[in-house]
């Protein structure tokens, strides 16, 4: 987000508690210089500090570095090249107008360098987290060839453990600094998770599907579109919202200017933090809600033998009234008495005691535009 944005966010989002990932905190322009990222941009430690002193709590500061590419043109690469990684590529990639190096991550070269460049932000920004663009995006495919990089010239599995070694330490220099500092990359990554805390997911399958399996274990967060403002794409992003909610994902990372996502996440923030910890909780069905219109919803597991329906509207003007059927067997429910209370954007509601019998539970979800609820059925006292 650039500063001239900044102003406008806060207004927007004011009452909203929110991640801001940076990606022009420092002078130079974007995919440019890697990994000459200082001197800090002039007024942005300034405008961080002002967001703080207004909205005490409302915000931490996630800035991007990337954590594999070295600009050709950069004095680093020209006196390095032998660390760079040689594959059938010949190690070079191109963003925007420049040339980028991949380096080899199994180097300790290149992993001190980025545990320095780690220390250094965290220390000089005060920063809550560093997003370490494109670690989950590397491929076994782009193995590196070279001799003396400390792995087996070829070996596919040397990315990943350079890149696991790699994050242990920034992680543990970026602690030293700030114990409740985290690291975030691209793409979802399995060999990642623990040392990534969160991965910025692309695209609604890869979305919903990492969130049913790993959704317990990582903050995942974005959808990408950089489509024109009209009906077909507002129905897009808003569905692209609703998906996030139920998936337990942060909300947001969308490059539109739409207003109406705008408002819905807005409206959706509020109750995600109040429903946080069923977000968290595991997904025993895929996210449901291909269909913009209808609601989108996911089913989870509780640990006391409840069930939990997060459901959400992302019409922009119907109102939707439908019959939801909670699957029993999946849910892990046994036939007996229950109660039904529902969390929404006004408060909690009870409603009422429930007979489970059967495959399915069925009861009636009715959400304006734009509103969400998280249905939760608990066994009452004596089911066994």
């Amino acid at each position: 987000m650039a500063l001239t944005n900044a102003k406008e966010f806060i207004e927007k989002f004011s009452n909203t508690p929110s991640c801001l990932q940076w990606y022009r905190w420092h002078i130079q322009p974007f995919d440019y210089a890697y990994p000459d990222y200082f001197p800090i941009r002039p007024g942005w430690l300034e405008a961080c500090a002002q967001m703080e002193k207004a909205y005490p709590g409302h915000f931490v500061h996630m800035p991007y570095i990337n954590g594999r590419a070295v600009a050709s043109h950069s004095e680093l690469w020209t006196k390095n090249k032998e660390l760079v990684n040689k594959h059938t590529t010949g190690g070079h990639e191109r963003y925007g107008v420049t040339d980028f190096a991949v380096m080899c991550p199994a180097t300790e070269f290149w992993q001190n360098l980025m545990v320095d460049l780690t220390a250094r932000i965290f220390r000089e920004t005060k920063c809550d987290g560093l997003y370490v663009d494109q670690l989950g995006a590397d491929t076994p495919a782009l193995r590196c060839t070279r001799d003396g990089h400390g792995h087996t010239p070829g070996d596919p599995g040397s990315p990943v453990r350079g890149y696991r070694a790699m994050l242990q330490k920034m992680r543990a220099e970026a602690k030293k600094i700030n114990p409740d500092a985290f690291l975030t990359t691209e793409f979802f990554s399995e060999p990642l998770v623990g040392l990534c805390d969160g991965f910025l997911t692309w695209g609604s399958k890869e979305l919903s599907l990492t969130a049913y399996v790993y959704g317990e274990y990582a903050v995942l967060f974005g959808h990408g579109r950089t489509a024109p403002i009209d009906e077909q794409y507002t129905r897009m992003d808003c569905a692209m919202v609703a998906d996030e909610f139920v998936a337990g994902a942060a909300l947001g990372w969308m490059m539109t200017q739409d207003p109406n996502p705008h408002a819905y996440i807005k409206k959706l923030a509020p109750l995600r933090a109040k429903v946080a910890s069923y977000l968290r909780l595991p997904m025993v069905k895929p996210i449901a809600g291909t269909q913009t219109d209808h609601f989108w919803t996911s089913l989870r597991k509780g640990d006391n033998g409840e069930a939990v329906v997060i459901a959400t509207n992302p019409q922009t003007n119907d109102t939707l009234t439908e019959t939801y059927e909670l699957d029993c067997q999946a849910a892990g429910l046994k036939p007996g008495k229950y109660r039904l209370k529902a969390i929404t954007m006004d408060g909690e509601k009870d409603l009422g005691p429930q007979d489970v019998s059967g495959d399915a539970f069925k009861f009636q979800v009715r959400l304006e535009p734009f509103e969400a609820a998280v249905y939760i059925l608990e066994p009452l006292p004596g089911l066994k």
